[in-house]
């Protein structure tokens, strides 16, 4: 499968290394820029129009290619956290940007009629503005930072959703984000792109404060280290970024597209051998049962934090809707896990091998056979789990019945329709057909091998 999220961050990643597109000798350097905003300081101080900052960082190369910063006279050898083309430099976000000079504005700095940003409104990951409402649609609530069209905005809590837009009007916005401005010197969107950038975000990881909102303090944001380009460059690498992106957009549309006619195929290859007009089952002796006469269990998980439990960042594996793909537990996907406390008091939804989960709530039809690798797990109720079945019927074949009995249940729905959940007596009151002899095996096979050659197809 194409993973356009991981080839947008290497594209990311690149950018802001300096390696997305070429250096012209003819640009600019970016030193010119930052010498440029320290003379424009010194100016507004000399006029009284602002404080000296204590803190001012100036960041520079020296003759011995190390990097040296200098602070209220201070002169201290640092490292950067990666080497940037000769006509790039590093300097702190505090030098070239407002950040933590935010405007405060209060219920009758605002009018009904302005902007009212709130972090729900935008879209987690893809930085998409959802909802755009005035101050006269909803409550007002707390304080507010004002912006300006153009300001980049930045969700300052739990940075890893990539809350991070321009805005594209004046307004005002909840103080969880930040109202920043880079311009004239660095542009505000190649500032959003380095705030979305693998690195900026693994070292986020590493400052942020809180377990359960974590969010980046004002003075760790301010002393981030941020490369900056030569002002050309930084409208190349945005041109060029913005095209890429639009030719990934169309990659993924081609990709869905056949996605979605390999699904069909799918669909009719298991219609052949489970379907009412299966002509496989005048092959064989069939035996029809209902599932809860084969397996021992049909049961749901359940949500530890309902019980007083807390999710951890390592421990027993809680598995999610959206970390079973392909038929299989996505390992490297699960980011919450379980104390061996929790684990233990949800017995019933302990998990064991060759357990049989169902997605029933949500995205449904996400089906997996649970492997030794898997253990020790646990899941919740947006899953049904069959167990005890392997007497009476392969666990291959069980799946990919269930996986027939979903898909033909959408199609009787029609694509436009809904199928919002399963119930358990659903699946427990369904009746599967299934060889007497040791043709299911060879039916499993035949499955396999026209499902290996649609997986080929997605790119599996």
């Amino acid at each position: 499968m194409i993973d356009v999220e991981r080839l947008k961050q290497k594209i990311l990643d690149l950018a802001i290394r300096g390696q997305l597109v070429p250096q012209d000798p003819n640009d600019e350097p970016a030193s010119v820029l930052i010498d440029k905003i320290r003379a424009e300081k010194e100016s507004l101080i000399k006029q009284g129009k602002i404080k000296r900052d204590k803190n001012e960082s100036y960041i520079y190369k020296g003759d011995d290619n190390s990097y040296y910063e200098k602070v209220y006279g201070e002169t201290k050898k640092i490292d950067v956290p990666f080497e940037i083309p000769n006509s790039w430099s590093w300097c702190r976000v505090s030098s070239i940007s407002n950040y933590g000079k935010n405007i405060i504005a209060n219920d009758k700095d605002i009018k009904s009629t302005d902007w009212v940003l709130e972090l729900e409104e935008i879209e987690s990951y893809t930085s998409t503005l959802i909802n755009k409402k005035t101050k006269g649609t909803k409550p007002l609530g707390s304080t507010k930072h004002k912006f300006q069209k153009g300001d980049l905005l930045l969700s300052k809590l739990r940075m890893y959703l990539k809350k991070v837009i321009i805005a594209n009007d004046n307004g005002f916005c909840t103080t969880e984000i930040l109202a920043l401005n880079f311009e004239p010197y660095c542009l505000n969107e190649y500032a959003c792109m380095f705030f979305i950038s693998p690195y900026l975000l693994k070292k986020v990881e590493q400052l942020q404060y809180g377990c359960k909102m974590p969010r980046l303090g004002t003075k760790d944001g301010k002393e981030l280290l941020i490369p900056i380009p030569p002002k050309n460059e930084q409208m190349r690498i945005m041109e060029s970024y913005r095209k890429l992106l639009s030719n990934i957009e169309l990659l993924r549309d081609n990709y869905r597209e056949i996605y979605s006619l390999a699904e069909k195929l799918k669909y009719r290859i298991l219609d052949m051998f489970f379907g009412i007009d299966s002509r496989y089952k005048s092959y064989y002796e069939y035996e029809e049962k209902r599932l809860s006469n084969i397996a021992t269990l049909i049961t749901k998980g359940s949500t530890p934090t309902t019980y007083g439990f807390n999710y951890l960042s390592d421990g027993i594996n809680f598995i999610k809707v959206e970390n079973v793909k392909d038929y299989s537990v996505q390992h490297d996907t699960i980011k919450q896990f379980i104390s061996k406390e929790a684990h233990e008091f949800q017995k019933r939804s302990q998990l064991e091998k060759d357990d049989l989960l169902i997605s029933i709530a949500g995205t449904l039809g996400r089906i997996c056979l649970i492997k030794d690798e898997d253990l020790p797990a646990n899941t919740n109720q947006a899953f049904a789990i069959v167990r005890g079945y392997t007497q009476s019927i392969l666990p291959d074949y069980l799946k990919w019945f269930m996986t027939w009995y979903v898909a033909s249940k959408y199609q009787q729905l029609g694509h436009g329709g809904g199928m919002n959940n399963l119930t358990l007596n659903e699946i427990k009151d369904l009746r599967i057909s299934f060889p007497v002899s040791t043709e299911e095996q060879q039916i499993v096979d035949k499955i396999n091998s026209y499902l290996e050659i649609i997986s080929a197809m997605q790119g599996a």
